[in-house]
C-alpha cells in the first residue's frame, strides 16, 4: 500500500528545490510570485515561516539565494523575494536528482490513479497560489479546495 513519506531532504534542501521551479526568468521580473516570499514557501513547504527565515539567511551568507523588494502578484505592496543564485540551483539540482520522486516535500512509494489524482490537485493550489487572484478569499478557497481534494485521493491509498 502506497505510503508518504520523508523525503530526506534537508529544509536548506526543499526550500533551494523550491525555488529552482521559478528558474532565473524570475530575476528581472518586475513581479515576483507569492511562493518566492518567506512567507508563502512556508506555506507550499509546510515549513513554520520562523524557520524558513532562519534557513534562507543561511543561505544567502552561503550565496546560494539571494533577496530583492518586489511586488508580489496578487498584493499592492513590496516584499522580499528570493531567487537561487548559482551554487544554489547547483545543490538544488542535486538535490532533486538524489530524490526524484519527491514533489514538494512527499515521495510517493507507488504512482497509482489516486497519487496522480493528488498531485494534479497539489500542484494546482500552488498555481492558484502562484498566479495571486482576484479576491484573496476565493484564492484561499480554491486552495482549501484542492489540497482537500488531495488529501482524499491520498487517504483512500492508505485505508
Amino acid at each position: 500500500m502506497p505510503i508518504a513519506s520523508e523525503t530526506g531532504f534537508t529544509r536548506q534542501e526543499m526550500i533551494l528545490v523550491h525555488l529552482m521551479r521559478f528558474g532565473a526568468t524570475t530575476m528581472d521580473s518586475m513581479e515576483m510570485p507569492f511562493s518566492t516570499t518567506c512567507y508563502g514557501m512556508s506555506v507550499s513547504l509546510g515549513i513554520s515561516r520562523q524557520h524558513v527565515s532562519k534557513e534562507l539567511r543561511i543561505l544567502e551568507g552561503k550565496g546560494q539565494v539571494t533577496h530583492r523588494r518586489a511586488n508580489i502578484s496578487g498584493n499592492g505592496y513590496k516584499m522580499n523575494a528570493y531567487i537561487l543564485e548559482r551554487e544554489g540551483m547547483e545543490r538544488a539540482l542535486e538535490a532533486d536528482r538524489r530524490n526524484p520522486d519527491a514533489i514538494h516535500g512527499i515521495i510517493f512509494t507507488e504512482e497509482t490513479v489516486n497519487v496522480r489524482k493528488a498531485r494534479s490537485e497539489i500542484n494546482e493550489a500552488l498555481r492558484i497560489l502562484d498566479d495571486g487572484g482576484k479576491s484573496d478569499r476565493i484564492m484561499a478557497n480554491n486552495v482549501v479546495t484542492r489540497l482537500s481534494a488531495a488529501i482524499g485521493f491520498l487517504l483512500k491509498e492508505v485505508t
